[in-house]
């Protein structure tokens, strides 16, 4: 027991240590903005960041949500850039703190050079892999049939997205139909020509795991060539680690490795990105997720780059730097974050936690950040508030949402889904914290009467929240119980953000005071 103290003791010592602290804080403000110029200050002097903390950029005197990627990369990143290397270390700096005025939203990069000459020849490509995947689609589906029925005429006329949904499901019932047949010889055969399409369409790995789920009376085994799979896996490895270029990817045969190791789904999948990446399809991103990149050098502005933060200790070097934004529909507002987080630290957070799920069924375990995984993680926050919390927590666990003026005393909330339709359910306390699972939530910030959920929390007294500006894709968010759990450990709000969300150059924005801790009572 003695040792288990002391290791907890030493835990404890070693995330305080590390802990964020004001000084390394960076305050970045629009010049041209007076309230932007006032709220820097005014957190400065209210938490005891150093005064020079403060950047202030030009950019811009409308305190526009929206900066061109061109505008983000020859003024705003430049400027931090030679901040941090000329007056405050990255080794001092550990976290940004933009404030109202500054941008919300960076445009996209622009076409790749040669992009017409790549976007032809990866279209060809994607082309002719659709069609071999349809092939292959086709014959899988005459597989344990008497007859041809109308799989040929289903197979012409569906798109390749709409087959994947239910290909999986498609593999199943073929297996099932084929272990039907009678005659040893046939079944057998049938089996090895379906394990062959199973590779031609999802790679070895899989057609392994799906031979290994066949009934135990068939004993069927798989083969493949190991030695290539390794050199392809190696190819695959190396592109990833030294970032190919297009011409690079094309000469050292990539796809073809990539076709190899996941079949015609996988090699399908990497040439709709790089046809996007030509054309800088999905490379707008939120400039705080943005600036959490800004200590790496080049990386692919295509959707996201995983945060290296993840469930990390603190205390470990990172090339991550987290952001936090103090914004909303007004400065004024946005200076209450300050107040309000300060407040509660004070005199401790109390009032009832608002979890809202959409009652869906959990009786298997969930794919990973499918809709029923995000409502199991629901269920475990309140669990988890449950057991180390005395707050009252209050589950609806249906369709609907909390309806108006339905919560009152809210220090806590995390629930879905509503896209754009905020509901005014909430009374929220000092200090509170809480964010809505749903797309665009962040978009319109500074807008008083947008009925997104971000912006509409923080018109309503919100202290913390989060959400995307743009469509973020369901993985995107952090795990509910895994993000609440962060913050009732003792994490300041913007380390629990940065350990438990899953990408940066992409959609989300923290808002709320970085330093806030609660303190439930």
């Amino acid at each position: 027991m003695k040792n288990i103290f002391i290791v907890l003791l030493l835990v404890f010592l070693t995330q305080a240590a590390y802990a964020l602290k004001p000084e390394q804080i960076l305050v970045v403000a629009n010049s041209d903005v007076n309230e932007s110029i006032w709220l820097a200050e005014y957190y400065c002097k209210t938490r005891a960041v150093p005064i020079e903390n403060i950047l202030k950029v030009p950019l811009g005197q409308v305190a526009s949500e929206y900066i061109s990627r061109q505008q983000y990369e020859k003024v705003l990143v430049p400027a931090i850039k030679k901040e941090i290397a000329e007056n405050k270390p990255s080794s001092q700096i550990k976290c940004l703190l933009t404030v109202y005025g500054v941008p919300v939203k960076v445009g996209a990069a622009e076409p790749m050079r040669n992009s017409e000459q790549f976007v032809s020849e990866f279209s060809q490509m994607l082309s002719d892999k659709e069609k071999r995947f349809k092939k292959a689609y086709y014959q899988l589906g005459l597989l344990g049939k008497a007859e041809l029925l109308d799989t040929q005429d289903s197979a012409k006329t569906e798109s390749y997205e709409d087959i994947l949904k239910h290909l999986d499901d498609d593999i199943k019932k073929t297996a099932k139909r084929i272990e039907y047949i009678e005659q040893k010889y046939m079944r057998d055969k049938q089996y090895d020509n379906w394990q062959q399409l199973l590779k031609r369409l999802y790679g070895p790995a899989y057609t392994q795991r799906q031979t290994e789920q066949l009934p135990g009376n068939l004993s069927k085994t798989f083969s493949f060539d190991k030695e290539k799979l390794k050199q392809a896996v190696q190819i695959f490895q190396t592109a990833q680690q030294e970032g190919w270029s297009f011409e690079k990817k094309l000469k050292n045969n990539l796809y073809p490795a990539i076709e190899f190791i996941g079949g015609f789904v996988q090699v399908i999948s990497q040439l709709k990105s790089d046809i996007d990446r030509c054309k800088g399809i999905e490379t707008n991103a939120s400039i705080d997720s943005e600036l959490s990149m800004i200590l790496s050098d080049d990386y692919d502005l295509y959707r996201w780059q995983a945060n290296n933060m993840q469930n990390k200790p603190i205390w470990l070097p990172s090339r991550v730097m987290m952001v936090s934004r103090l914004d909303g529909p007004s400065a004024k507002i946005s200076a209450g974050l300050v107040d309000k987080a300060i407040t509660a630290e004070k005199n401790g957070l109390s009032g009832k936690a608002y979890i809202d799920t959409r009652g869906l069924s959990l009786a298997e375990e969930p794919e990973s950040y499918s809709f029923e995984f995000f409502d199991k993680s629901l269920h475990a926050l309140s669990d988890v508030l449950k057991k180390r919390t005395a707050m009252s927590v209050v589950v609806d666990n249906t369709e609907s949402l909390f309806t108006p003026g339905s919560c009152p005393d809210t220090a806590l909330y995390c629930g879905w889904y509503s896209v754009g339709k905020y509901i005014d359910a909430f009374d929220f306390v000092p200090g509170a914290v809480g964010f809505h699972i749903a797309s665009f939530e962040a978009k319109g910030l500074r807008n008083p009467k947008s009925s997104n959920w971000c912006p509409a929390m923080l018109s309503d007294g919100i202290t913390a929240t989060l959400g995307p500006v743009d469509e973020p894709y369901l993985q995107s968010f952090p795990e509910p119980d895994k993000f609440f759990a962060e913050l009732l450990d003792g994490k300041c709000l913007v380390e629990a953000f940065y350990r438990t969300k899953p990408f940066n150059s992409w959609q989300m924005i923290l808002i709320g005071d970085p330093l806030y801790k609660i303190n439930i009572k």
